[in-house]
C-alpha cells in the first residue's frame, strides 16, 4: 500500500505504506508566481503591504513591489518588464548607476522572488480586512466577500456576499411567476401585468360586484343592473338613457310613445317603398313566423345563461386545481427540508463511527476497460458529512478509483499502458455547527477500513489503515469553505483486484468504515489484534499509526 504527501509548494514524494497517509487536494494547486505575474509588460505589485515594503524589494523604476525580479551584474534589482522597457527606450544602461547593460546580463533573482511572494498584503477590496501572502492574493480575490460581481440580468454590480440575496430578492430582472395566471415575467414587469391579468379580481365600477377581469366586459354589457344603457327603441328614435335596472319601468311608462315612434318609422318605410298599401297588410303566416322567432330567441337566452353558469363553474374548478398544485409544491419543499434535517440528525448521532454504503460500485468503476486497465482520470465520489460527536468535528470521505503509481513517478498522471487501478480513500474536514467551540487544528486518530461482508464473522478480514492527524497540514486546519479542499488519506488504499478475492463487494455495494477519535486513545488493543490477524493471513502490509 503506497501513500504520498503533497507539501505547500506543490512538491510530492512517493513511498510505501511505511511513510503513512497522504495529504491531497481535489482542486487545482495554489497560484504560482508565473500566473500572478500576468503579461510580460506588467509593472510591479501595486499592493498595500503590511508591514510596509522594504526598499530592497522595491523596483527603482516603477517604485512598486518587484514582479519577476531580475538582477544586474552591478547588483541592482528591477522588475523584468520594467528593466527591459527601460533598456529599449532609454538605452542599454543601468538606470541607477548608468553601467553598460545588455539583456543577456540579466538573470532571474529567485531568492528575492520567493521572499516577495511570502510578504503579507492587505486585500484591495474595501472594507475587507483580510491579510494574506502575496502568492495567495489572487486566490483570496476570487472568493472575497467584498469583491464586485456583475449580475448578468440587470448588469448591476454587488458584493459577492450579497449576490445570492440580489438574485433572489433584489434584482429587478429576476424571473417571477404570477400567482393567478402562472405567467412568467421579470419583476419590473409584474406591476404592469397586475393591471392586465385576466384572472385578477376586479370590482365593477357600477355595481361594485367583484369578479374576474376577463368577465368584467360581458358583465357590464349584458348583466350589470347599475350599468347605464340606451332604450331598446333607440333605433326608432328614443334618446333616453337609464340604468339597466330602470329599463323595465321606462318601457312600461313610455309604451305609447314607443308605439308612436315605431308607427312613424314604419309609415316612412312604407311611403318610401313602391309596394301598394293593400299588400303591406300583415298576413297570418307572418305573425306565425314572428311567434316562432320569439320562441327561438327565448331558447337562445336560456342557453346563453347556462353557458355563462358553466363557465363560472369551470373557472372555479380551475382555480381550485391551481391552488392544489401550489399546495403540493409547498409540501414537496417541506418534505425535502425535513429529509435534510433527518440526515443532519443522523450524521450527529453516529458518535464518530460512520459506515458509508457505496451503492452501484460498478458504475463508479465504469471507466475501466474490458481488461481491467486504469481509467484516464480518477472516478471520484464523496460521502455525506458526519460528526464525531455533539459537539464534534464534521468530516466526509472521498473515494476515487486511481491508477497505480508507476515506480519513479511522483504523480498518477503519467502512467504506462495497462496500469493497475487502485482504490483511494481520503478524509476531508467540513464546516460544522460546532466549529466555533472546538479546538483547531484538528488532532486525533482516524481509522479507515473497507469492510469484509462475509457471512461468517470468523472469515471476515477487513482492510484497515490508521492515521494520526498532523496539525501542521492544511487538511486539519479549520475549513474556510463548505468542504476543506485538502484531503488526508491513501492514494493506494487497496488494489481493485482484491475486491473480487473476498466478499468486499456484495450486491454491488462497498462498505467503508471511518472511526474518528479526537483524544488519541482507544485504538491500541484493537490495532494490535488487527495487525496480528493481518500477519496470520499472510498480509505484509503494516498499519500506519
Amino acid at each position: 500500500m503506497s501513500a504520498c504527501s503533497k507539501s505547500d509548494d506543490g512538491a510530492c514524494c512517493v513511498g510505501t505504506s511505511h511513510t503513512g497517509p497522504v495529504e491531497e487536494s481535489d482542486i487545482s494547486p495554489p497560484l504560482s508566481f508565473q500566473s500572478l505575474s500576468g503579461e510580460d509588460d506588467v509593472q510591479g505589485f501595486d499592493e498595500e503591504f503590511d508591514p510596509p515594503l522594504e526598499n530592497k524589494y522595491e523596483c527603482p523604476i516603477c517604485l512598486m513591489g518587484l514582479r519577476e525580479p531580475v538582477q544586474t551584474p552591478c547588483g541592482h534589482r528591477f522588475c523584468k518588464a520594467c528593466i527591459l522597457r527601460s533598456m529599449r527606450e532609454a538605452g542599454y544602461k543601468c538606470p541607477v548607476d548608468n553601467e553598460v547593460l545588455q539583456e543577456c546580463h540579466l538573470f532571474p533573482d529567485n531568492f528575492a522572488k520567493r521572499e516577495i511572494l511570502s510578504l503579507t498584503v492587505k486585500c484591495r477590496n474595501q472594507p475587507c480586512k483580510v491579510e494574506v501572502e502575496l502568492r495567495s492574493l489572487e486566490d483570496h480575490l476570487s472568493c472575497c466577500n467584498f469583491s464586485s460581481v456583475c449580475c448578468l440580468r440587470c448588469e448591476g454590480c454587488v458584493w459577492r456576499k450579497d449576490f445570492g440575496r440580489h438574485e433572489q430578492m433584489e434584482c429587478p430582472k429576476r424571473v417571477v411567476t404570477c400567482s393567478l395566471c402562472c405567467e412568467k415575467m421579470t419583476y419590473d414587469e409584474e406591476q404592469g401585468h397586475t393591471l392586465l391579468c385576466p384572472y385578477a379580481s376586479v370590482q365593477c365600477e357600477f355595481c361594485t360586484e367583484e369578479m374576474l377581469r376577463e368577465h368584467l366586459k360581458s358583465h357590464q354589457e349584458d348583466e350589470c343592473s347599475q350599468a347605464p344603457v340606451s332604450c331598446t327603441f333607440s333605433y326608432f328614435g328614443c334618446t333616453s338613457r337609464m340604468l339597466r335596472l330602470e329599463l323595465g319601468t321606462h318601457m312600461h311608462e313610455c309604451m305609447q310613445v314607443h308605439m308612436d315612434m315605431m308607427a312613424s318609422t314604419l309609415i316612412r318605410l312604407w311611403t318610401s317603398s313602391s309596394v301598394p298599401r293593400s299588400d303591406a297588410v300583415p298576413r297570418p303566416s307572418c305573425c306565425s313566423c314572428s311567434d316562432k322567432m320569439q320562441e327561438l330567441r327565448e331558447m337562445v337566452r336560456a342557453f346563453d345563461s347556462k353557458v355563462v353558469m358553466q363557465g363560472h363553474k369551470m373557472l372555479e374548478v380551475q382555480t381550485r386545481c391551481e391552488t392544489q398544485h401550489r399546495m403540493l409544491g409547498e409540501q414537496s419543499v417541506l418534505l425535502k427540508e425535513y429529509e435534510g434535517r433527518i440526515s443532519e440528525l443522523e450524521a450527529r448521532c453516529c458518535g464518530g463511527t460512520y459506515l458509508w454504503r457505496v451503492e452501484k460500485f460498478s458504475r463508479l468503476c465504469g471507466g475501466l476497460g474490458a481488461s481491467g486497465d486504469a481509467p484516464d482520470c480518477p472516478a471520484v465520489q464523496h460521502s455525506p458529512g458526519f460528526y464525531t460527536g455533539v459537539p464534534g468535528y464534521r468530516l466526509c470521505l472521498r473515494l476515487q478509483i486511481s491508477p497505480r503509481l508507476h515506480t519513479g513517478s511522483s504523480s498518477p498522471e503519467q502512467l504506462p499502458a495497462n496500469s493497475e487501478p487502485y482504490l483511494s480513500l481520503f478524509t476531508h474536514l467540513m464546516q460544522g455547527d460546532f466549529d466555533d467551540v472546538l479546538p483547531w487544528p484538528f488532532q486525533g486518530r482516524i481509522r479507515l477500513s473497507v469492510v469484509d461482508q462475509s457471512e461468517r464473522s470468523s472469515e471476515r478480514h477487513d482492510v484497515v489503515e490508521i492515521m494520526e492527524a498532523e496539525p501542521h497540514r492544511h487538511a486539519f486546519q479549520r475549513p474556510i469553505s463548505m468542504r476543506n479542499p485538502k484531503g488526508y488519506g491513501y492514494l493506494q488504499f487497496m488494489s481493485l483486484s482484491l475486491l473480487g478475492q473476498r466478499a468486499f463487494l456484495k450486491d454491488d455495494v462497498l462498505i467503508v468504515r471511518c472511526e474518528v477519535e479526537t483524544n488519541r486513545a482507544g485504538f491500541g488493543a484493537r490495532d494490535a489484534r488487527q495487525q496480528a490477524q493481518n500477519f496470520e493471513n499472510g498480509q505484509s502490509r503494516p498499519l500506519n499509526c
